[in-house]
């Protein structure tokens, strides 16, 4: 079978490369992938993964907004990041006006990147509260040493690496007591706290409006969703539907995605790593050592 190759940028995939990082990582509901914009990850995410939502890293794009619109660049941060947050449209509009007042260059320069690669409310897929590429840039701190080191040493150091942090979260999951990980648990007491001053009122079985001074929200219990757009995004009680559970007598964790959870934090971890041990000792089969690598095109 002829091996095609796919050009992305710099960077050369071949057929069977992309389909290992398939294989890899999977393709699962809901999925997105967030990067920096870089053209390069760009191409080759659309040829690995078309299906999947892209979706940039606000931190990245407020920078690139800063350096092409110097006109009150400090002042943007503050409404630029409430805009990409933001549960509703209502919200995010407030937040594009207050942009607007501070550059009117800002909200076409935004459009033409595309709400939905940005703005939690638009994203075709949910995100959840994943606005950044964090997770990726902790990543290339933690190993940016080993990264000046021969292959085998930079794979070992890795290797090494994954085992210590499996291991330890591993262990700080089989310590925690409480139904979800402690991160939601802290948020969903918290939007306890603010359901105490919340009114609730019937509508039918499954629907109730909840009230507070001159506002109110409307709550499906069934559908898990209420009109703030926190509990259907957030897959997590917010304040409005904690008060109606709360008046029904039900049990909130019902309520709450299994991502939540800390059985399944548990089971993120549940494999280990293993040693590779000295290359002295490996039992090499003969084809894959008359494999000969050869440098990338």
């Amino acid at each position: 079978m002829a091996k095609a190759r796919i050009r992305t940028g710099n960077t050369m995939l071949e057929q069977r490369d992309r389909d290992r990082i398939r294989e890899t990582y999977g393709i699962t509901e809901e999925q997105c992938l967030i990067s920096d914009r870089h053209e390069s990850i760009i191409k080759a995410a659309a040829q690995v993964f078309p299906e999947i939502t892209h979706c940039y890293c606000v931190y990245h794009l407020l920078s690139n907004l800063k350096a092409t619109f110097k006109k009150n660049a400090s002042k943007l941060d503050k409404p630029f990041f409430a805009a990409a947050r933001a549960y509703t449209e209502r919200k995010f509009e407030y937040h594009m006006s207050e942009l607007d007042s501070l550059d009117i260059r800002v909200r076409p320069y935004l459009q033409q990147v595309g709400y939905h690669k940005w703005s939690r409310y638009h994203c075709k897929n949910n995100r959840y509260s994943t606005m950044t590429s964090n997770i990726a840039e902790s990543l290339n701190a933690a190993n940016l040493a080993a990264r000046e080191l021969p292959i085998t040493s930079l794979m070992e150091s890795l290797r090494a690496l994954i085992q210590q942090w499996t291991y330890t979260n591993r262990k700080k999951a089989q310590k925690t007591t409480t139904f979800l990980t402690p991160t939601a648990e802290k948020k969903l007491v918290n939007n306890f706290v603010d359901s105490l001053t919340e009114n609730v009122k019937p509508i039918n079985e499954t629907m109730f409006e909840v009230v507070e001074l001159i506002r109110s929200w409307v709550i499906n219990l069934k559908e898990k969703t209420c009109s703030c757009n926190r509990f259907q995004l957030d897959e997590l009680p917010c304040a409005h539907a904690l008060a109606v559970i709360k008046e029904m007598n039900l049990n909130v964790y019902n309520y709450c995605s299994g991502y939540y959870t800390t059985r399944t934090w548990l089971e993120t971890y549940s494999g280990s790593t293993y040693p590779v041990h000295n290359h002295t000792t490996w039992d090499v089969p003969q084809n894959i050592k008359d494999i000969i690598v050869l440098p990338p095109n």
